[in-house]
């Protein structure tokens, strides 16, 4: 597959960032690198000079003074050395943390629906490994990569140089067969990237398994339809893919490897040859064998980690490059004015689709106006959801327009529609804090979330907590307020679309859990306080939302029934049918009960 940014500008891409996030720890790299380079030549020439002096009977003095300057030098970078790799740590740790930070800005920018695909999400994934891994990610580890390669280079032109005074013939060995390693790395990288793409895709499927296993909720489901070895099955065939995926890369790595090792073998074989015999024909001292017989390990590492580097940067610029994919934003983003007040919502011939085609909304018009109860009714999967999302601007419609005010939506900025409206859906989410935080973590406006909870009836349970409405009670693991029952819980989570005081006021099955009885209770509470709003009650029990100004029945994504209850009851048409259908089977329900 194509990238969408080049090797080049990938690296560009890098070092802006580098130098954006961390100019000092980034200038500590490099040096950090050099010293690399300049260490083991000093080791070499402490080996050279102790050598030469006792073969050649040098002078104490001048042998001690010459020691003494080079192990100086050699303590001094050594000791830079290690104060270096402390602060490397710290930059690499903090560009990952600043990396990661940047993700979280670009995934509250994304539409919802970028996170609802297999492709999104498995986008978002790459992404997260490349800023996200600690000391180890890709976005931190790139900068340590680049300074060693540049310094690789260095270390490579001049061990060059003083390998021409021994033999052409072995530079011409040593960059050979190291050409041939990378050859051999660039191809396994390729392969890597295309092994990871089909890792994510099995990754996926076992960590939602995995989630299974620590979801109370959904272990009460795995305990009581007995299902444990069904989940085990797919568990192992989910476990089974992904490793037999990993077992393909791992051979081809096995290959590769071998392949590199004989390259080095020969490559140790010829610097032998050549230095032993250079030692016989007397061309060079025993001083000069070891200080070359030194310098050729040290050549040879240069040159692969090279190549290496290169290899591993390639690797990391495929990784930036997801990472870039999915921060981008393709929409120009121009000042737009806020939407101060809704006053209505129209739907001109709306339709909605995912990326796979198929239309879940078709062709709705539909004119919501301020002061009016609208109910949505259908069965599951008529697509109410979706037109709520599409209604408070987390989905884009694929054809057709929204007005706001008269106004096209796409007229005022996204953050104020936002603001503006307050959606209460089934599937909820607590934040970590208090049971104020979760009602109302903008304002924390304490005096009206107490009055709203006491007129929903909760002033006891309020008043029974140690710390009142600011009590610490959110149970993240399990997402839930710990010691509320159902019931109390639909009432906080009601506080906390009220608390926001909009203009559209949206509850999306947020009751299902609960018996029709109370779901025409709690709604109804609901529209008591949502008098002189938009509101909208979304339910597949259509017998809860008789109490509505208007009711839409939604089927297949259209609207096929509009009109008040009586107009809908008198038509005798789909909402008559299914209204007839749940009363009697709640009547039968009730019956069976007493």
């Amino acid at each position: 597959m194509k990238q969408k940014f080049s090797f080049f500008n990938n690296l560009r891409f890098l070092i802006r960032n580098w130098y954006k996030k961390d100019r000092f720890g980034s200038m500590v790299v490099f040096l950090s690198a050099i010293i690399s380079v300049i260490i083991p030549m000093v080791d070499a020439f402490i080996t050279r000079t102790v050598a030469d002096s006792i073969i050649e009977k040098t002078d104490v003095d001048v042998f001690v003074r010459t020691l003494l300057i080079l192990f100086g030098a050699f303590i001094i970078l050594k000791i830079l050395s290690v104060w270096a790799e402390e602060r490397i740590w710290f930059f690499q740790n903090k560009v990952s943390m600043l990396y990661g930070i940047d993700l979280m800005h670009s995934v509250m920018d994304k539409d919802l629906i970028d996170f609802e695909t297999t492709g999104g999400r498995a986008l978002f994934e790459r992404a997260k490994s490349f800023a996200f891994d600690g000391e180890q990610a890709d976005g931190a580890w790139s900068a340590i990569r680049f300074s060693k390669l540049v310094t690789s280079f260095v270390g490579f032109l001049t061990y060059t140089v003083l390998f021409s005074k021994v033999s052409y013939a072995l530079i011409l060995i040593i960059i050979s067969t190291s050409c041939i390693a990378y050859y051999l790395q660039d191809r396994l990288i390729r392969f890597g990237d295309k092994t990871a793409d089909e890792m994510s895709g099995e990754e996926m499927r076992l960590y939602y398994l995995y989630r299974v296993a620590s979801d109370s909720r959904a272990q009460r489901e795995v305990r009581l339809g007995r299902a444990f070895e069904w989940i085990y099955d797919y568990l192992h065939a989910f476990s089974e893919k992904y490793y037999s995926i990993l077992r393909r890369y791992t051979n081809r790595a096995g290959i590769s490897t071998g392949l590199e090792a004989i390259l080095g073998f020969i490559r140790d074989i010829a610097t032998y040859y050549i230095l032993v015999k250079s030692v016989i024909l007397r061309e060079m001292t025993i001083g000069d064998f070891i200080f070359y017989l030194t310098l050729v390990v040290g050549f040879s590492e240069w040159l692969n980690r090279f190549t290496g580097h290169i290899s591993s940067l390639k690797r990391i610029s495929i990784s930036c490059g997801k990472y870039r994919e999915f921060i981008m934003d393709d929409k120009i983003k121009e000042k737009k004015p806020e939407v101060e007040w809704i006053e209505t919502i129209e739907f001109k011939d709306v339709s909605f689709s995912y990326q796979n085609g198929v239309r879940i909304l078709k062709n709705i018009n539909l004119k919501l106006k301020r002061g009016e109860s609208v109910a949505i009714v259908g069965e599951n999967g008529a697509g109410k959801t979706t037109l709520i999302k599409v209604l408070s601007g987390l989905y884009s419609p694929t054809a057709g327009n929204i007005f706001i005010n008269g106004k096209h939506m796409d007229t005022f900025s996204l953050p104020s529609i936002y603001e503006r409206i307050s959606v209460l859906f089934q599937d909820y989410f607590l934040l970590p804090g208090t049971l104020l935080d979760n009602v109302d973590n903008h304002t924390r406006d304490k005096n009206r979330a107490k009055e709203l909870m006491e007129s929903l009836g909760l002033k006891s349970r309020l008043d029974g907590l140690k710390d009142g409405i600011e009590s610490d009670l959110t149970d993240l693991e399990n997402n839930r307020l710990e010691g509320f029952s159902g019931g109390e819980l639909q009432k906080i989570l009601l506080v906390k679309s009220l608390m926001k005081n909009s203009d559209v006021l949206i509850l999306d099955e947020p009751t299902a859990a609960l018996d029709p009885i109370s779901e025409e209770k709690l709604y109804k509470e609901y529209q008591r306080f949502s008098k002189g709003k938009i509101s909208i009650f979304i339910s597949h029990r259509i017998t809860s939302t008789r109490f509505c100004d208007r009711i839409i029945y939604l089927e297949d994504g259209q609207i096929k029934e509009y009109g008040t209850y009586e107009e809908l009851m008198n038509l005798n048409g789909k909402y008559r049918k299914m209204f007839d259908l749940q009363g009697k089977y709640y009547k039968e329900q009730n019956r069976e009960e007493y």
